[in-house]
């Protein structure tokens, strides 16, 4: 009852907020969400950005019951936080962990969460982390039963186990780590067996496949950063898994997410040494802070950007952050099992002033995700040097028609970061709106040129192109961005007007055709079919 009273207290800020970014891709302005096949669509084609199916699903069916009223989808992540802390609470007493209540206590008042409850579009991190904790209590209930279970019942708990994985993965694939994070929570509870492998080959064939077919469905897909050279990546992730550790430790200048780590080999030394010295020091008796490091280390590993360039967020080290709070609330259950009553009631004031801390700053950072406005603000603020945080403010002031400011902020991202796409694809877009045509096309051949297949930049340079009267230069850009990312109705409709500008009305009309083909409900490509008909015939 505390943990629930507390929680809900402390997200009470959060629930009267709005959409966020994103939020508008995965909900309010997919038109899977409202279609009455939505389900269907979301489970057996390949029209959503992602194939999480369970996650969307969700949002399909609260649709239904809250429309654009943000305040029900955040009340419902808010549920869902709350039950999986209780349920790693759950995990910790079966595992035999001290201090397994303050544990749940701290993870379910970390203010580092709040961006994973706060933003709705997070839904699939709490649904994919609820199925994998109900999958480790099944099979932890298959593996350590009883010895007096009854030979000839049926032992459901390991077909569960495997179901609700399965549901886990397709909530969010990142939770593909999870068969080696069960595979450490089994030899923390006993020493392996060969059996093992035959229990956990399921688990580790269905993590391959649907990764498998999650890389299947995204391939091709324009809008995923490749990642840097192995001598980039590594330095960078070992930077960033300290980041993410230092947050989680220190909870302070939390924001919506954080410039890449540069990442040093010192970083990358430093995690190694790291690992030799708990190495060292389990031969001494204490495995504790080795299992919670690796485990620490194998749930960040789909957020370290090996395979994809990352960003640094929040809401990646989820799963992580049920390592830190059990190596401290152990620490804190082993300290008072020990200590004398005046020591015993000096660690209890210390463990209520830190959940009380965590539950006030959780409570001060909710208030920052109720608008995009105040959140990205608070980013730039916090991390003026920030690149990324600059881009982020200015597209959402952009959003919301201030222009000018928007401008400034991605000159001034544009000048810390000469290489970010992201922030010249934007200051060209704004540019171009703002009427400066040349330095927005300008910029956007910069984006171009860093990014070749980006599909925005290829589609706004096209763009701005044709409206600079250069629709023979645009012609080639939207050709290949329409290549690049076929489903681009509108980028088809610029391409038909660049060719009706130029007299080639017979190519015109068939890319107004395949507009139609791929999004029958446009108007625009229809009208334009209807136009560029009436000019072929008028040429005959």
């Amino acid at each position: 009852m505390l943990l629930v009273a507390l929680t809900a207290l402390a997200y009470v800020p959060s629930l009267s907020g709005g959409f966020l970014i994103d939020d508008d891709i995965l909900l309010t302005g997919s038109p899977l969400i409202s279609a009455s096949d939505g389900l269907w669509r979301f489970w057996f084609t390949t029209e959503a950005v992602d194939y999480w199916p369970v996650s969307n699903s969700s949002l399909w069916v609260e649709w239904r019951l809250w429309g654009m009223r943000a305040t029900g989808y955040r009340v419902t992540n808010l549920i869902l936080h709350i039950a999986e802390s209780l349920l790693l609470w759950k995990i910790f007493s079966r595992l035999a962990i001290p201090g397994a209540a303050l544990a749940a206590l701290l993870f379910a008042l970390h203010p580092v969460n709040v961006e994973t409850v706060a933003w709705i579009s997070q839904r699939k991190t709490l649904l994919a982390f609820l199925f994998v904790e109900l999958s480790t209590l099944c099979y932890l209930n298959s593996e350590l039963a009883p010895p007096n279970t009854a030979p000839k019942s049926i032992n459901w708990s390991y077909p569960l186990s495997v179901a609700f994985f399965v549901l886990a993965m397709l909530s969010k694939v990142s939770v593909a780590v999870f068969p080696l994070l069960l595979l450490l929570v089994i030899a923390w509870s006993r020493p392996l067996r060969l059996g093992d492998a035959r229990r956990l080959a399921p688990i580790f064939v269905l993590a391959g496949a649907i990764v498998l077919l999650n890389v299947w469905y995204r391939a091709g897909d324009p809008h995923i950063l490749q990642p840097d050279s192995l001598v980039e990546s590594i330095p960078r992730a070992a930077g960033a898994v300290w980041l993410y550790l230092s947050k989680a430790l220190w909870p302070s200048g939390l924001v919506f997410m954080y410039p890449l780590p540069r990442g040093t080999w010192l970083s990358m030394e430093a995690a190694v040494g790291t690992s030799v010295m708990l190495v060292w020091y389990r031969r001494f008796g204490s495995r504790s802070l080795l299992f919670a490091w690796v485990f620490y280390l194998v749930a960040l590993l789909p957020a370290l950007g090996l395979t994809e360039r990352p960003y640094v967020e929040d809401h990646y080290q989820h799963l992580g952050l049920v390592a830190v709070v059990a190596v401290v609330a152990a620490g804190w259950a082993t300290l008072r099992a020990r200590a004398s009553s005046v020591l015993k009631r000096c660690l209890d004031f210390v463990a209520v002033a830190v959940v009380g801390s965590l539950a006030l700053l959780t409570w001060q950072h909710t208030a920052l995700y109720t608008d995009n406005t105040r959140l990205m603000k608070a980013a730039v603020e916090t991390y003026p040097q920030s690149a990324v945080a600059r881009r982020n403010l200015g597209f959402v002031l952009l959003e919301s028609g201030n222009a000018r400011k928007a401008i400034l902020h991605f000159e001034e991202a544009v000048r810390l970061d000469p290489g970010l796409v992201e922030a010249h694809r934007s200051l060209g877009v704004a540019l171009g709106a703002a009427g400066d045509l040349e330095r927005g096309i300008d910029h956007l051949r910069q984006a171009v040129s860093l990014q070749p297949n980006d599909p925005e930049a290829l589609a706004n340079l096209g763009a701005l192109l044709r409206e600079a009267h250069e629709s023979a230069a645009a012609i080639p850009i939207l050709e290949r961005a329409v290549r690049v990312y076929p489903d681009a109705v509108r980028t088809r409709c610029n391409l038909g007007k660049a060719l009706l500008e130029v007299g080639e009305v017979a190519r015109a009309i068939d890319q107004f055709e395949e507009a139609s083909r791929r999004d029958p409900t446009s108007a625009e490509a229809r009208r334009l079919l209807a136009v560029a008909r009436d000019a072929g015939r008028a040429s005959r």
